[in-house]
């Protein structure tokens, strides 16, 4: 296990290989560098293109401080998307993992992805835990990203007008979630039907929903100790859901799943859906 002296060497270490590439292209360089390697999207606006712009700037003018900087792993994390995304970890080894990324079974993510995550959005992992006070991940939507089951986590920040989505990969088997509220289903409709029957053909009456909804509640309800791995974070404006949400999450499709505008149709239709029944907004 690394410890927090190691992780704050490692975080000078960088520094002092950013501050020497500093030095032989400049700031500007250095800058337009990291943009191009984050692949800053085209649908951010000129305001939120213009923040990234500043907190590389930011960092750049503290490169010397990163150790310290907010919590001592956000600035490890930081150091590593900058010095990566400027092409100078090459042979350089680091450590696999940091304290912060791995200090608890059910919180997991890259170090780097993090460092990365906060240079764009001006969010860390750990934030959306902290800012969301306990309700994080009570409104979850299934995705298919980039050929992979992950899930849209949605948060409220507690008291506040700003929302938060995350895009996350669960480790358990609650991925299967589809699967087994089906299974449900067919179970609640073959104990009134009968086994014999093709249930599929009969409407499922509002006692039948219920009873679904109650079998289902111990699956559908994330917290906080469901072990998962964090891909991204931002806040988003539900009054401007497509641009800020649906836009921005890399929907794939192949031959095993449906095509990534079904998909996103139907993520979005869901997650309104769910937003507007639990914190009574409305998006478009």
């Amino acid at each position: 296990m690394i410890t927090v002296l190691e992780e704050m060497k490692e975080t000078q270490m960088l520094s002092s290989l950013i501050s020497e590439n500093l030095k032989n292209i400049g700031k500007e360089k250095f800058i337009e560098r990291v943009i191009k390697s984050l692949q800053v999207e085209n649908n951010k606006t000129d305001r939120e293109k213009a923040e990234i712009y500043q907190r590389i700037d930011y960092y750049l003018k503290n490169i010397n401080e990163l150790h310290l900087f907010r919590t001592y792993c956000d600035g490890n994390d930081i150091a590593r998307a900058l010095a990566f995304s400027a092409k100078l970890l090459k042979n350089v080894p680091l450590n696999e993992r940091n304290i912060r990324s791995y200090h608890s079974d059910n919180r997991q993510y890259d170090p780097r992805k993090n460092g990365i995550n906060i240079i764009k959005h001006g969010l860390s992992f750990d934030d959306v835990f902290s800012l969301s006070k306990g309700c994080f991940a009570r409104l979850s939507v299934a995705v298919i990203e980039n050929g992979e089951q992950r899930h849209a986590v949605f948060t409220k920040v507690p008291n506040e007008d700003k929302f938060i989505v995350s895009i996350v990969k669960f480790h358990s088997s609650k991925n299967n979630d589809d699967i087994k509220i089906a299974k449900i289903t067919q179970d609640v409709m073959a104990e009134r039907l009968g086994m014999e029957n093709d249930w599929v053909e009969v409407d499922i009456s509002q006692k039948d929903i219920v009873e679904i909804m109650k079998r289902a509640k111990d699956i559908v309800n994330y917290d906080d100790t469901e072990p998962m791995t964090f891909i991204s974070s931002w806040f988003f404006d539900v009054n401007s859901f497509d641009k800020t949400v649906v836009d921005r999450i890399r929907f794939t499709g192949n031959h095993k799943v449906k095509e990534p505008k079904i998909a996103a149709r139907e993520m979005k239709a869901r997650a309104l859906e769910i937003l507007k029944n639990e914190w009574g907004i409305r998006g478009k």
